[in-house]
């Protein structure tokens, strides 16, 4: 078939090529619908992850207030208005009152030498010092000709566990334990304890005295923690000794649960705001426009549940509901709010083990339902579960459109060759009848003849 007579039109007079584009695109329309339905499932899943997002910090803030430590925490207040007593405490500390009085603080052994003239050392002088080093004596290394200020130096570069120090003349030494209490007395021997003077007895080392509540105890230093008093997770630090007792309050610490709470609030507002917005109809200027999540009823419904598990949340002592924490849900919204600070911390202070219980109790707390429901949502690391079924599917209708998309462009690809074909056929008809006709006139045409 000749190139030429694929120049549409050329024979026939008639633009054949642009028609067919015209029925190709007509035929195509489909396609478009398809591409339009893919945008909005692409639309759709990422508005679904972002959901995912914000369900899985509603776990994680869930997660922390059905923890079984939740009412654990501890803090403790000095109520002397000159503390000399500084106090830790853990979460195994037993709620109280402790009245604490040091009556002696720990002393550590000292030893003191004192010598007319400093002493010469001469080559194989020793001296062997017992101090901190789990009851072994240290040879302290001694060299011909060193001084008293050497002798210190080598005392306190040495294991020993005693800080030595001389006044300038060097006739003067005084070792001191490095440890307080009793039981711990310096300890001297070799050939130059007489030539530093300090062949003397050592004072004895003494125990911290102290009382709480009343029951005396005692410690070999001025930290006096449970293997001295008996009292779990309480630590105490002593400063000075004390005329009079001062009292430490230890209580539950209730600021950590209300930032849990706090953030639990904040979480499922988050969760609300965004489900009220993907799923709402809104109209304008006469005009209604459907959320990206508007025909998910299933999504509607996760909100539905949260509401009602929150809002019905059995009783714990004496927190009978949200209400009794202070907290209750918008009449305008699906929010929660906190609409009395002051009741929810009173709450925390007066009924810190009520208020834990009311969320994590293991059967029928608040938070422990919430955890349960939402991994039901999103799954436990928050990949699988119902929202991950959705995505899926979403992924799958994108996939079963590109396939139609696909089969139609073929169909159109082979639709287009047929169409050009039959017009090409029509072309090649038209040119052949035309040679024809200049054929036929140019026989039957009257012959002229000249003059």
């Amino acid at each position: 078939m000749s190139s030429s007579l694929q120049l549409s039109g050329l024979a026939s007079g008639f633009d054949w090529k642009t028609f067919t584009d015209s029925i190709i695109s007509a035929e195509r329309y489909p396609a478009q619908r398809y591409q339009a339905e893919q945008a909005k499932n692409d639309n759709r899943k990422s508005q679904l992850s972002s959901l995912g997002s914000m369900l899985t910090t509603l776990q994680t803030a869930a997660s922390g207030l059905s923890s079984t430590s939740l009412a654990s925490g501890r803090k403790v207040v000095n109520e002397s208005s000159s503390a000399t007593i500084s106090a830790t405490v853990s979460s195994s500390t037993p709620v109280g009152s402790y009245e604490v009085q040091v009556s002696h603080l720990a002393t550590a052994s000292r030893l003191t030498g004192s010598v007319f003239s400093p002493p010469t050392v001469v080559a194989g002088d020793t001296l062997t010092l017992l101090g901190t080093a789990g009851g072994t004596a240290t040879d302290i290394t001694i060299t011909a000709g060193m001084t008293v200020s050497d002798i210190v130096s080598a005392i306190n570069a040495s294991g020993a566990g005693i800080t030595a120090m001389a006044n300038k003349a060097g006739t003067q030494l005084v070792l001191t334990n490095r440890v307080t209490g009793s039981g711990y007395d310096i300890q001297v021997n070799g050939t130059l304890v007489t030539a530093l003077g300090l062949d003397t007895h050592p004072s004895s080392g003494t125990d911290t005295n102290f009382t709480i509540n009343g029951v005396s105890f005692t410690s070999a230093d001025t930290t006096l923690d449970f293997t001295d008093h008996g009292i779990a997770g309480l630590s105490l630090k002593a400063g000075a000794e004390m005329l009079e007792a001062e009292t430490l309050m230890v209580s539950a610490d209730v600021s950590g649960m209300r930032g849990k709470i706090t953030a639990f609030v904040s979480a499922y507002n988050s969760v609300a705001d965004f489900i009220d917005s993907a799923t709402a109809y809104t109209t304008k200027a006469g005009k209604t426009t459907a959320g990206p999540l508007a025909d998910n009823r299933e999504i509607q419904s996760w909100l539905r549940e949260l509401r009602y598990t929150a809002f019905h949340a059995p009783a714990s002592g004496d927190i009978g509901n949200l209400s009794a924490l202070g907290l209750d849900f918008s009449s305008k919204d699906s929010r929660l709010t906190i609409t009395d600070s002051a009741q929810l911390d009173t709450a925390l202070t007066d009924n810190p083990t009520d208020v834990a219980s009311f969320f994590n109790n293991t059967t029928t707390g608040l938070a422990s339902a919430f955890v349960t429901k939402l991994t039901a949502y999103i799954g436990a690391d928050g990949t699988t579960g119902q929202l991950s079924t959705k995505l899926e599917a979403y992924t799958k209708a994108n996939e079963s459109l590109d396939a139609q998309i696909v089969a139609l462009d073929a169909y159109l690809a082979q639709r287009r060759s047929q169409l050009e074909a039959g017009f090409m056929a029509m072309e090649s008809a038209q040119s052949k009848i035309k040679q024809m006709q200049t054929q036929l006139t140019n026989s039957f045409s009257p012959k002229t003849t000249s003059q």
